[in-house]
């Protein structure tokens, strides 16, 4: 008997069975032939599958094994371009986050050479709305904002967008992703109310990303570490954001697995130095760091 569990997209597993008789026992009994069979189920479900036949009863560790095609062994992708644009590639679909590039001079690329099929801004600012209009009606991306920056921007001439808004998630093609507060401004460069700043948490392909985006430190992190992250990205640079100290005691709020220092460097007055802070936080927290330089990226 052969039981192999594969993953479809980011939120089914399946199960194919080659057996003359098996019931998958979890809630439900599927019987087959000695034909192949399909069960699907929820992901929650696929730790505690029993299967039984005439050799026995087995655990899902004993006689089932994962099988990944070419496209579920992609990892997840996540690119720092320097500030607080980030870059996350999942199944083949790229979701772009505050792209400051145009007079950014740690961009390592230029506007044009981005792509994206979805760009998330999290705040009016100028360093963070950036190249979004020009970037959005080059790919036709869809922009997610709050609902005011929304707005705005389908008035610069962005066609495709989907406004959210604090504490609020939705389900797309790629997964899910929710907004979260920030402590932070959110003006927009004409000077109109562009709402309330936002970070995000995204659910792609199993793995939990908060991108904390521009903000100070706020106790409801340890509530965003509860969901269990694999990945925070969080400000260091100080004067506008969280610093080295403040971004030390998120680390401890949230208990990531791995860290993403951003939003450094990119001036004079947020210039920290990320190796000092990484040796801190791993000194003191069983989180790991992942410094980067611009261009440079990590994958989960």
């Amino acid at each position: 008997m052969q039981i192999v569990v594969m993953r479809q997209g980011s939120d089914l597993l399946f199960c194919k069975i080659e057996s003359s008789e098996v019931k998958i026992d979890n809630s439900f009994s599927l019987y087959v032939g000695p034909e192949r069979g399909m069960a699907r189920f929820s992901s929650t479900l696929v730790c505690n599958i029993r299967v039984k036949t005439g050799e026995g009863n087995y655990e899902s560790g004993d006689r089932i094994r994962r099988n990944r095609g070419k496209e579920d062994q992609m990892s997840v992708k996540v690119t720092w371009y320097s500030h607080a644009c980030v870059l996350i590639e999942t199944e083949g679909t790229h979701l772009l986050i505050d792209p400051f590039i145009s007079g950014n001079p740690l961009a390592p690329v230029k506007p044009d050479e981005i792509p994206a099929d979805y760009i998330l801004v999290s705040h009016g600012h100028g360093d963070h709305v950036g190249d979004t209009v020009d970037i959005a009606k080059r790919t036709g991306a869809t922009v997610i904002a709050n609902f005011e920056i929304h707005n705005w921007l389908l008035n610069q001439g962005v066609e495709n967008g989907h406004p959210q808004h604090i504490g609020g998630g939705f389900d797309y093609p790629w997964g899910r992703v929710k907004l979260t507060i920030a402590q932070h401004g959110s003006a927009l460069p004409d000077g109109s109310y562009g709402g309330n700043p936002c970070g995000f948490l995204f659910y792609v392909q199993g793995k939990k990303i908060y991108h904390a985006c521009d903000t100070g430190l706020f106790y409801d992190m340890k509530l965003i570490g509860e969901e269990g992250i694999d990945l925070a990205i969080l400000p260091i640079g100080d004067n506008f954001t969280m610093g080295p100290e403040d971004g030390l005691r998120a680390v401890k709020l949230i208990e990531p697995k791995k860290v993403l220092p951003i939003h450094y460097d990119t001036f004079d007055m947020i210039k920290q130095d990320p190796a000092a802070w990484k040796d801190r936080v791993e000194q003191e927290t069983l989180t790991q760091v992942t410094v980067l330089e611009p261009g440079e990226y990590v994958e989960l």
